[in-house]
C-alpha cells in the first residue's frame, strides 16, 4: 500500500473517494476521503495491500473498527464504518485536524501540571468509558492521543488507534493468536509490568499504568522507565525503582506523585480500583474549568452506569489575546525573486541543518490547496525537489530545512507574490496555533524578568544549528540574538521569526507592538555554508 499511496487519489473504496494522504504507518494508511453521497470529509484507514492476504491480521485490522465503534464518547474518535473493497479491509473515522501528544512533548519537554491534565483528565474518562464496555485499549501512549484542533481554536483530545485493544466479553473473538512478536507489542516505555510478560495479561489497571506513565513523561519530560535496548528497559519496568516525579519536577508536589506513583505500583492490586476513581482524585489538582466538566464522569458509578461524558466536550482551549496594533519595522521588498533561490544548494536531507517541528506534509496539503500539487511540481527547477515532495510520507521532526526556501520561492512565483510577504502570510496562521499551545506554556506565568530567557532556551532546543541568546532592554523591551543562521535560509526564516515574536508578544498582553527585525552582519561559515547573526527587537505595550 505504501508504495501505491500516491496513486490513489481518485479511487472509491465503497461510497468513500480518496482525497489525499494523511499519514503512513507499519500496518495501514491514513488518507482523507469524501463521502460520496453526502460530500461529508472522513479519514479512511486502509491495510496495507501486502497484509490484505493475511486472515489473521485482517480478522484483527477489522475487530478494531468493531471494537471502537461500540465506543461513543467526545474523547474517543468516531468510527463510522467498516468495509472491505479491492481486496483491502478499511474503517472509516472522523477526521481530525491538529497533531498527537508526542509532538507537543517532543517540542516543549515538560508540560506544567494544569496543562497535562487539560489533556489526560479527557483521557481517563475515555478509558473509564471504554472499560465499562469491557473495552482494554493495551496501547495506551503519547502518539495515541491526539490534539484535535477545533473550530473555536480550541484543542479536543482524543483517545485513538484500538488496533491492539482487547474485548473482555468478546463472544468468541479470540486474541489469542497474537503473535509473539506482539506480546510485547505496543510502546514498552509506558507499557504495564504484567504487560510486559505477554499481552494476555492486560487489564483495565494496565491502560491505568500507561496512563499514568504518561502522565508522568509530561510533567517531568522523562519517562518513569529507560533502558539500553527493548530488553534492559523490560527488566527495568518489571523489577526497577521509580524515580519519584517531583524530583524532576518539584512543581508536581507530594500528593499528586502519590496518585501516580499508585497508579505505577508493581502489582495491579495495588494501583487505584478503577481509572473513574484516579480520575475523581486528581479533579483538585486540575484546573476548575476541568473539574467542573469531569466531576460527574468520575461519580461513583456503582450501579454499573456507563461513563459517557456529562458536561461539554472539554477543549482545552486558551484565553483569546486581546486585539492588537502591529507595527513592522522590517525590511520589505517588492523586487523579483534573487537568482539561485529556487534550487538547493544540496540534495534534500543532507544539510547540517534542521529544525524540530517542521511539517512538511502540512506544506504539501497547503499547495494542494492553493495551486494544485500537480503544478507546482511541474514549475520545480530542481528535480530533487520534485522527488523530494512526492514522498508518500514526509516526517516532521527534526527535518532538513533548506527545502523550505526553494518551495517558498517557487510558490511566490506562481502566485506573483513578494517571497518575505507570502512566507509571513503563510506563516502567521500557524503562528497563531503554536503561540496559543507551545507558546504558551513557555510564556505562562508571565514575568518580564524571565521573558527573555524562555523565549531563547525555546529556540535552542527547536534549532539544532546556530546559537539563541535573549536579553530584556526594560519591562517592554527584549533583543534576540539569532547567530549562526545559514545566509541561504534569510529569506524563509527573518519573516518566518517576525510572525512566532509577535504572536509571543500578544500571549505576554500586548496591546501595541514594534517588532524590527534586521541583519546584523555576517558569522562565518559552517561547512561550506555562510552564517548570518541577526537581531529582532521586541517592543510592546
Amino acid at each position: 500500500m505504501g508504495a501505491r499511496s500516491e496513486q490513489l487519489k481518485g479511487v472509491r473504496f465503497g461510497v468513500y473517494e480518496i482525497v489525499r494522504l494523511v499519514g503512513h504507518g507499519a500496518t495501514a494508511s491514513v488518507f482523507e476521503a469524501i463521502h460520496i453521497g453526502l460530500g461529508k470529509p472522513v479519514a479512511l484507514k486502509l491495510l496495507h495491500e501486502h497484509l490484505s492476504a493475511d486472515e489473521q491480521i485482517t480478522s484483527r485490522f477489522l475487530r478494531e473498527g468493531r471494537v471502537a465503534a461500540r465506543l461513543q464518547h467526545p474523547h474517543i474518535v468516531s468510527v463510522i464504518d467498516v468495509g472491505d473493497d479491492h481486496g483491502v479491509p478499511y474503517l472509516v473515522m472522523e477526521l481530525l485536524n491538529g497533531g498527537d501528544l508526542r509532538s507537543l512533548l517532543a517540542s516543549v519537554g515538560v508540560l506544567s501540571v494544569e496543562h497535562a491534565l487539560a489533556f489526560l483528565v479527557p483521557i481517563a474518562s475515555a478509558l473509564a468509558h471504554a472499560h465499562d464496555a469491557g473495552v482494554i485499549h493495551r496501547d495506551l501512549k503519547p502518539a495515541n492521543i491526539f490534539l484535535a484542533e477545533d473550530e473555536r481554536e480550541g484543542v479536543v483530545p482524543k483517545l485513538v488507534d484500538f488496533g491492539l485493544s482487547k474485548a473482555l466479553h468478546s463472544g468468541g473473538e479470540s486474541t489469542s493468536a497474537l503473535t509473539a512478536t506482539e506480546l510485547v507489542a505496543g510502546t514498552a516505555l509506558y507499557m504495564a509490568p504484567e504487560q510486559t510478560l505477554g499481552m494476555k495479561n492486560a487489564s483495565p489497571k494496565s491502560d491505568q499504568y500507561a496512563w499514568a506513565a504518561i502522565a508522568y513523561e509530561a510533567m517531568t519530560g522523562k519517562p518513569p522507565f529507560e533502558g539500553d535496548g527493548v530488553y534492559a528497559l523490560l527488566e527495568h519496568i518489571r523489577a526497577g525503582a521509580i524515580r519519584p516525579p517531583s524530583a524532576l519536577n518539584p512543581k508536581i508536589g507530594k500528593p499528586l506523585e502519590g496518585l501516580l506513583l499508585r497508579a505505577m505500583s508493581r502489582e495491579p492490586a495495588e494501583r487505584w480500583s478503577s481509572m473513574r476513581t484516579l480520575g475523581r482524585e486528581l479533579l483538585p489538582y486540575a484546573e476548575e474549568a476541568v473539574a467542573r466538566t469531569f466531576e460527574r464522569d468520575f461519580a461513583d458509578r456503582s450501579s454499573g452506569r456507563s461513563s459517557v461524558a456529562s458536561g461539554p466536550v472539554l477543549r482545552a482551549s486558551l484565553p483569546t489575546p486581546p486585539e492588537v496594533i502591529t507595527r513592522i519595522e522590517q525590511r520589505a521588498t517588492s523586487e523579483p525573486l534573487a537568482s539561485g533561490l529556487e534550487r538547493l544548494p544540496c540534495a534534500p536531507g543532507t544539510s547540517p541543518f534542521h529544525i524540530k517541528g517542521v511539517s512538511y506534509r502540512g506544506f504539501v496539503f497547503h499547495i494542494e490547496r492553493a495551486v494544485g500539487l500537480d503544478a507546482f511540481v511541474a514549475e520545480l527547477e530542481d528535480e530533487r525537489l520534485r522527488a523530494f515532495v512526492r514522498q508518500p510520507f514526509l516526517a516532521s521532526t527534526r527535518y532538513d530545512v533548506l527545502p523550505y526556501v526553494p518551495l517558498f520561492a517557487t510558490l511566490a512565483r506562481m502566485q506573483r507574490v513578494a517571497l518575505d510577504a507570502l512566507v509571513r502570510a503563510s506563516t502567521a496562521a500557524q503562528a497563531r496555533y503554536d503561540a496559543r499551545t507551545t507558546y504558551r506554556l513557555i510564556l505562562d506565568s508571565y514575568n518580564p524578568a524571565d521573558i527573555a530567557e524562555r523565549i531563547g532556551r525555546f529556540n535552542a532546543q527547536v534549532y539544532d544549528f546556530g546559537t539563541y541568546a535573549a536579553t530584556v532592554r526594560d519591562r517592554n523591551h527584549v533583543a534576540l540574538e539569532f547567530s549562526g543562521i545559514p545566509a541561504y535560509l534569510e529569506p524563509w526564516f527573518s519573516p518566518m521569526h517576525v510572525s512566532y515574536a509577535e504572536e509571543s508578544l500578544r500571549l505576554a498582553g500586548a496591546r501595541e507592538v514594534v517588532v524590527v527585525s534586521h541583519v546584523a552582519e555576517n558569522a562565518g561559515s559552517h561547512a561550506g555554508y555562510p552564517l548570518r547573526r541577526y537581531r529582532t527587537e521586541l517592543g510592546w505595550q
